[in-house]
């Protein structure tokens, strides 16, 4: 038996969702949107016009409803799952999910264990692995819930397991690294060398995340006072910041004054995505033969470098670095164990 019920989508708009429930088939839902009163009716005939054939067609046995089920786009998928899933920060996965796979093709049928394997791969240049976990997670589901409704195998996730569990990293950008790092790109890149060099620099003196850093807008640097405010829709905590400026990072931005231009506000704007520039960053690692290294690890060598050569206190190190609890600084704050030490032995 077939309904038509009116719903909103978590966009505003409206939509008739068909849904066909019969005896020994799995159920049938299909979505028919509208914008304006003129568009709602005409949905709401399409959406009786396809209610009246499919039910037909189940009765009739003419054909098998959900033969080709398993062809349909997986950004389709995606985008059918966000109106069944009612969790805020599952949409929001979703969204990624379907920006990162908009430029391909892929079906659920093309979409195979190898190419899940590789875009967890890709995510983990960027991403930490409790990130990439909750993205395999809502894949999973969205996935999951199509083969149900269609009564298809779904087995890629069997195939391919992602538990978003790792050690933690210490890995740090030595400075001799960051040499080589350094007259690598003198001698091999042709293009954005000295805003390569810049923003790495900007990196290890500020210890902001690689977004903070990329939509980081003119207006909140405070040149007068030294100091730029991260706004809190910018931070991995949604709040707001204000960190100051070392000496070196306040040279990096008179310095990145240069590249400047009246079409954008933002100061890092030569790198238009955290995708060019972490994708970048490993290049020129790679080049330089330099290991199992993160543009993530540039912040990491940063909050090292404020606990192995500044006097600051642990809380005024949460302040620079946005880090939710005291806790998660932990590992850092040991590396102070050998100057106690010292203090102790005096």
């Amino acid at each position: 038996m077939a309904s038509i019920k009116e719903r909103v989508s978590t966009s505003g708009k409206g939509f008739y969702q068909v849904q066909i429930r019969k005896s020994g088939h799995p159920t049938i839902s299909k979505s028919f949107s509208f914008e304006s009163e003129k568009d709602k009716e005409k949905a709401y005939k399409e959406a009786q016009k396809y209610a009246f054939i499919t039910e037909n067609e189940i009765s009739n046995n003419n054909k098998k409803v959900f033969k080709n089920k398993r062809k349909d786009k997986l950004i389709e998928v995606l985008e059918s799952y966000k109106k069944v899933e009612k969790r805020e920060k599952h949409i929001r996965r979703l969204n990624q999910l379907i920006d990162d796979f908009s430029n391909t093709n892929y079906t659920i049928e093309t979409f195979t264990a190898d190419r899940l394997r590789h875009y967890l791969e890709k995510r983990e240049e960027i991403n930490k692995p409790a990130t990439i976990y909750w993205l395999y997670i809502t894949l999973k589901n969205a996935l999951t819930y199509h083969s149900k409704e269609y009564e298809y195998k779904q087995d890629i996730f069997e195939l391919v397991k992602y538990s978003g569990k790792s050690d933690e990293r210490t890995r740090i950008l030595t400075e001799e690294e960051k040499q080589t790092l350094f007259n690598t790109i003198d001698e091999r890149l042709r293009v954005k060398k000295e805003e390569l060099k810049l923003v790495i620099d900007f990196a290890i003196e500020t210890a902001l995340r690689l977004n903070e850093i990329i939509t980081l807008e003119w207006k909140n640097v405070n040149f007068e006072d030294k100091v730029i405010l991260i706004e809190k829709d910018k931070t991995k905590t949604k709040r707001e910041r204000q960190v100051p400026l070392s000496k070196n990072a306040f040279e990096v931005l008179e310095e990145i004054k240069k590249f400047k231009t009246s079409e954008s506000n933002y100061v890092f704007h030569m790198w238009q995505t955290k995708n060019l520039l972490s994708h970048r960053f490993k290049l020129i690692c790679d080049m330089s033969n330099i290991q199992d290294i993160r543009f993530h690890d540039l912040r990491h060598t940063a909050i090292t470098n404020l606990y192995l050569k500044t006097d600051l206190r642990d809380r005024e190190i949460q302040e620079i670095s946005g880090h939710a609890t005291m806790s998660m600084l932990q590992r850092y704050s040991n590396l102070r164990a050998t100057d106690i030490v010292k203090k102790l032995w005096k």
